[in-house]
């Protein structure tokens, strides 16, 4: 091969991946829920061609499995060219293997606090050519969360249990970025300095420290019936002042700015509902 050949399949090379970059990612999966309402944040919606069976699907996109166990063999047959996971909910192995079989995969680290969550989104829209988007998302969060806190301080501030598993009795300490999403609703996680991220503890822990507040997320075996197994506990503060609350584990679980935001509102009307009536 000439000089002349190779210098100009090199120029040719060079001009390819820059229209590739310039028209961006177009065939997209998502192997985690986080991941795909954070392309749904960014615009991207209509650059997904698959996702998993928890993640939200409006457009009735193919399945490829669950987070913890995605069909490989599907992913690649589809023929992707940016597969984004997400640490929290991915194994590391699914994600070794996918790379092994050469393909495009951006990896969300976890998220311990908003400040991770930020930079995280952040990478994420530098890869999809969304940055400056994500950065007007991340703006408009920070915003709404001063707001937040400014009406929250004026309140004391109330002890909360969290509670993720109920059988056995799984709380969340401060490795979890919902530890500062109550923070910033007005209140204080009672088992913010266990050593575990997500600590098992007993029905007399919590009695012992008596929240004022008992939130549940609906995860794995959190149910509405778990309110009615609580107030037994008829000596806890929250039990006595009917303040055991559930909510929809994917408005406080998903590392995602404005839900990270959403999550915030949500919870400081439960701790401090007097500033559903501030104007």
């Amino acid at each position: 091969m000439s000089k002349k050949i190779l210098s100009l399949l090199i120029i040719l090379l060079f001009f390819a991946a820059g229209i590739a970059c310039a028209e961006g990612y177009s065939r997209i999966i998502s192997i985690a829920p986080s991941a795909t309402e954070s392309l749904y944040a960014l615009g991207l919606g209509d650059k997904l061609i698959a996702l998993t069976i928890y993640c939200p699907n409006p457009y009735a996109l193919d399945s490829i499995g669950t987070t913890l166990e995605p069909n490989i063999e599907q992913i690649v047959y589809l023929e992707p060219d940016l597969v984004i996971g997400c640490e929290e909910a991915n194994s590391t192995r699914t994600i070794d293997k996918l790379k092994s079989l050469g393909l495009n995969v951006f990896f969300i680290e976890k998220s311990k606090d908003f400040t991770d969550i930020c930079r995280n989104f952040i990478l994420l829209g530098a890869t999809v050519d969304k940055k400056e988007f994500a950065l007007t998302i991340i703006k408009k969060a920070k915003d709404e969360l001063d707001l937040i806190r400014q009406r929250t301080e004026k309140y004391p501030v109330k002890k909360v249990f969290w509670e993720v598993g109920a059988r056995p009795l799984i709380t969340i300490n401060r490795e979890s970025f919902v530890d500062e999403m109550i923070k910033f609703s007005g209140g204080i996680n009672i088992f913010s300095k266990l050593k575990s991220k997500y600590p098992r503890i007993n029905h007399e822990e919590v009695l012992k420290i008596n929240p004022d507040i008992i939130i549940l997320t609906t995860m794995g075996d959190v149910s509405s019936e778990e309110i009615l197994r609580w107030k037994k506990y008829k000596t806890i503060s929250a039990v006595k002042d009917n303040q055991i609350h559930i909510i929809d584990s994917s408005l406080v679980c998903w590392p995602i700015p404005a839900n990270f935001v959403k999550g915030v509102r949500y919870v400081s009307n439960i701790i401090h509902p007097d500033i559903k009536n501030e104007k």
